[in-house]
């Protein structure tokens, strides 16, 4: 029993100790390659003289610029203002100016008294004339009635044949003269032609309006078409010896190249490493317990596996400021080859590459 209880506790130890081993390979591994991720930063404010040329450490989308493009395009799609005609304006105005006439002819051919026939007259209520207006036009003939008629409707076809803005009393005011001059040009009796002019302009309304939709469908695709500002990666963002302006202040800012905190995009590059070093180091133990399990129940030779890795990844650091030419790959998959498994040295090192990878910035050369 008691060889039994033994054996559980140092099974409990091992598993104890290569949870161990891998916590601290992982915290040394992260920090190493936090160290090449991490942009170096600067203490500086508007007005300071750089001492370097500070680069761009990433490819980065200029918020600020970005914004900025957006804004300009959304304030000249909104200058330029969709419209809309709305034809049922000049189609109303001729019905009623053809209901009038009607009305007109229709009193003019009955027996009733002249009083009764201006009571008649007056329930068009599209218009607003004068009794002596309205008797004007009851002292028409029949056949006057009619050339009369298609006078004014000649006259508001070509008023309507330009279109008339809301809210723009220029454009009232050409549809009016417009009216005039097409009455004038008819050599009518002056109390007809006032009269016919008072019926004309009545009907003369704006027919050219704001379409809201549009102008927003407009100022959204303006906003969509407007490409993105990028900072490159390596581009410089503030030369040497130059003061630093403000604007730049705010992409330093963006980039998380001030000393004034963690941006963001800093925290975000932070947790995927550390998402990248934990599953490569899983696949790695992983793979060491499925195809020698007497390799991974030995944390001796787990230690020194990760040992080789992280000195390995050391010196890659160190000779990468000299050249990433000199950085010992073959080395560590040699010297594990020899000390344990040419197949745990192959698939190990093969994962190793992403970390140097990252290490030398993905530079193929």
């Amino acid at each position: 029993m008691n060889l039994f209880l033994k054996k559980d506790i140092r099974t409990e130890e091992l598993k104890y100790k290569r949870w161990l081993i891998y916590i601290a390979v992982f915290l040394i591994t992260y920090l190493l390659l936090l160290t090449s991720i991490a942009p170096k930063k600067h203490n500086l404010s508007v007005g300071d003289i750089a001492p370097v040329d500070i680069k761009a450490p990433i490819d980065t989308i200029d918020e600020i610029a970005t914004q900025e493009k957006i804004q300009e395009a959304i304030a000249k799609a909104k200058e330029d203002k969709q419209y809309s005609v709305k034809s049922e304006v000049k189609t109303q105005a001729i019905d009623n100016v053809n209901k009038l006439f009607s009305k007109i002819s229709s009193e003019i051919s009955s027996s009733k008294e002249a009083k009764d026939k201006l009571t008649e007259v007056k329930k068009i209520d599209a218009f607003k004339l004068s009794d002596d207006e309205y008797n004007t036009l009851l002292a028409l003939s029949a056949s006057q009635v009619s050339d009369v008629q298609t006078i004014t409707v000649n006259t508001l076809e070509e008023v309507y044949s330009k279109n008339i803005e809301d809210n723009n009393y220029e454009a009232l005011q050409n549809a009016r003269n417009i009216a005039l001059e097409e009455l004038q040009s008819n050599n009518l009796d002056r109390s007809l032609e006032e009269c016919l002019t008072t019926i004309v302009y009545s009907q003369i309304k704006p027919n050219f309006f704001i379409d809201t939709e549009k102008t927003e469908e407009k100022i959204k695709e303006a906003e969509k078409s407007v490409q993105k500002e990028v900072i490159k990666k390596n581009q410089i963002i503030v030369k040497e010896g130059e003061p630093v302006t403000e604007r730049q202040i705010e992409i330093l800012e963006e980039l998380g190249l001030l000393s004034n905190g963690i941006t963001k995009s800093n925290v975000s590059s932070f947790l995927a490493l550390a998402v990248l070093v934990a599953l490569i180091l899983f696949i790695q133990f992983s793979y060491i317990y499925k195809e020698r399990p007497d390799v991974f129940k030995n944390t001796k030779l787990i230690t020194l596996i990760s040992s080789i890795n992280i000195i390995v990844l050391g010196l890659s650091m160190g000779l990468n400021i000299i050249s990433p030419y000199i950085i010992p790959v073959v080395c560590g998959a040699i010297l594990m080859t020899i000390l344990i498994d040419y197949r745990i040295s192959l698939v190990t090192n093969l994962l190793n590459l992403i970390f140097i990878s990252i290490i030398v910035g993905f530079n193929p050369s």
